[in-house]
């Protein structure tokens, strides 16, 4: 006995097959497997018809299984992906820098009271980190602002 997924695979294939069949890209060949593909599609017909399990109610079939999608909402997902990979590298970078700052910033400030002036300056590089950190986190929020206009003018 068939199980409810090879069934409803068996519907699949038969919706296909019909639509192959009566399209008139398939009827422009002058070739004979149109015949196998009836056959094919008889074949389908008649497993669905003779062996479904006692209590299986067939699926309402719908008209387009596959539904292809526009160049251009391809693109639109492929930007978001790439705006939402660079905030995430962004925020990671942040992040990193600002505990860099800190560690920078805890050295110079322990330097400074036991009395070591000497290089490297720690103070410097404390604020070097920290114009980056804040640097990062200005382009992660303009990813997001950039990815929710987008979201939006598709949207209109």
């Amino acid at each position: 006995m068939l199980t409810h997924n090879q069934i409803e695979k068996l519907e699949i294939m038969q919706h296909w097959l019909k639509e192959i069949i009566d399209s008139e890209e398939f009827e422009e060949f002058d070739l004979y497997p149109d015949v196998t593909l009836a056959d094919a599609h008889q074949a389908v017909q008649e497993i669905l018809t003779n062996y479904y399990p006692p209590g299986y109610r067939p699926p309402k079939p719908t008209k387009y299984l596959y539904k292809p999608r526009p160049w251009h909402e391809k693109v639109k997902d492929r930007v978001f992906v790439t705006l939402g990979d660079i905030s995430g590298a962004l925020v990671v970078t942040a992040m990193l820098s600002a505990c860099t700052s800190l560690v920078c910033w805890g050295i110079s400030d322990a330097k400074k009271a036991f009395g070591h002036e000497q290089q490297p300056d720690f103070a410097a590089q404390s604020e070097l980190y920290r114009g980056v950190a804040i640097a990062s986190i200005g382009l992660a929020l303009g990813c997001g602002v950039v990815g929710s206009v987008l979201a939006n003018k598709g949207d209109n």
